[in-house]
């Protein structure tokens, strides 16, 4: 039986066909019990760079079962509509929870807003950073990976 070229190498590291093995940020437990179990299939691997950091996307294809039929706690709390939206990630037709009438929207992440304010300081410092100084490539580095 022929290994297939993108797996697992134990719960910390992923090999790779032509990079070979690299070590993983969280752990790979829960995708190698489901490679373990024949329920998930590694697909493919997408490398990228951000700033200094290297990035590795795993895309799995993971058999699931799905219910027939709700649940008798998703059938007491009954239906409800979703409008997804940009000020409001969603608004739903009922409220969330049923004392609180504010719960009829779901507020929105404000990624966009973090993200600038950290680029505007990593741009200050780069300002006053001296040219051809150790601190500038610092600076360039920071501000290159501030999730712009």
């Amino acid at each position: 039986m022929k290994k297939p070229g993108i797996r697992l190498v134990g719960y910390r590291r992923l090999r790779m066909p032509t990079i070979g093995e690299v070590r993983l940020h969280d752990s790979g437990k829960q995708l190698a019990r489901l490679v373990g179990r024949g329920q998930a299939v590694v697909q493919s691997v997408s490398v990228s760079r951000g700033g200094h950091r290297w990035y590795a996307s795993v895309l799995c294809k993971v058999a699931m079962d799905i219910p027939e039929r709700p649940t008798r706690r998703q059938r007491e709390r009954g239906c409800v509509g979703v409008d997804l939206g940009v000020k409001h990630l969603a608004a739903l037709s009922k409220p969330h929870h049923s004392d609180d009438p504010s719960s009829l929207f779901i507020a929105n992440p404000r990624h966009l807003r973090r993200v600038q304010k950290k680029l505007v300081k990593a741009q200050r410092a780069l300002r006053h950073a001296q040219k051809g100084s150790a601190g500038r490539e610092k600076a360039i580095r920071r501000r290159s990976s501030s999730g712009w």
